[in-house]
């Protein structure tokens, strides 16, 4: 396993990102326009999509990217391709914005079902748009699509992160497979967080129990590797992405001795993020 201070290091570092996503979604949610959402619907709710996305890639996407290698390489990963980083990402950003799009949809529906309930009620259009324009109103109205935006931001960090580091095991999977043919396949361990929320051993397809198991990547994948849709931390998450932390790593490497304490760790870095938007609440 990777040093328990790089470990940490990366634990913190990645939960500055996430919470740092999640308060630029804040930010942009809290001037959504109600008016404009009636009016123009999904156009208007998608085009904040992208220009969240836009501010991710802007702000938080090279040092992700570049953390995630780092944090390969401490783990005896190899390391990928610029080719190899930009599908990675490309297909996060895909399949997490996707997601996202059906999310707005379905507040949007909603939204649109609450409408239809106030105008089948007898209330004019004046009355209704006064009614929702007002700021409580408004705020209440609009808590779906914040939500969906704000999972959505910090779902595209954590799966880029989670992707590298996935694409890196198996890429060093191969290679040594083909520097030693002949050799029985390589195993790998698989390694939680060791925390309080990692998923319980109640369920076969929780993460605790396969802590330490080692098997072959093929195994792995026939059984679910990290962050795979069968586990139950993939079940409960919200969006396209996981909220598995596990990673794979060589069962060769050195395990760390003792469970490492990342709650302090990963609290600096959501406080690092949330000091830097003061304003929002």
């Amino acid at each position: 396993m990777a040093d328990p201070k790089e470990a940490l290091r990366y634990v913190e570092s990645s939960e500055y990102r996430k919470e740092y996503a999640r308060q630029l979604a804040k930010r942009l949610a809290a001037d959504m326009d109600i008016r404009r959402v009636i009016d123009e619907g999904g156009d208007y709710a998608f085009s904040l999509l992208d220009d969240l996305v836009g501010k991710i890639k802007e702000s938080l996407l090279v040092d992700a990217v570049a953390d995630a290698r780092a944090h390969a390489k401490a783990l005896g990963l190899e390391g990928l391709s610029d080719f190899e980083i930009r599908q990675v990402v490309a297909a996060s950003v895909e399949n997490v914005g996707t997601e996202a799009m059906h999310g707005l949809e379905a507040r949007l529906a909603e939204l649109d079902r609450a409408l239809t309930r106030m105008e089948d009620g007898g209330a004019s259009l004046a009355t209704i748009r006064a009614s929702v324009t007002a700021e409580g109103a408004a705020k209440g109205l609009l808590s779906g699509l914040s939500s969906v935006l704000t999972s959505t931001a910090a779902g595209i960090v954590a799966d880029i992160e989670s992707n590298v580091l996935r694409s890196a095991a198996f890429g060093t999977d191969q290679k040594m497979r083909e520097d030693d043919p002949d050799a029985e396949p390589p195993l790998w361990r698989w390694e939680t967080r060791e925390d309080d929320k990692v998923c319980e051993d109640l369920y076969e397809n929780s993460c605790a129990p396969r802590h330490g198991d080692e098997l072959t990547m093929e195994e792995w994948g026939a059984f679910g590797e990290p962050q795979s849709p069968n586990l139950i931390c993939s079940i409960y998450a919200k969006g396209a992405f996981s909220n598995c932390r596990c990673v794979l790593e060589p069962a060769n490497a050195a395990a760390n001795p003792e469970p490492l304490n990342i709650t302090e760790a990963a609290a600096r870095g959501r406080e690092r993020a949330q000091a830097a938007f003061p304003e929002v609440a």
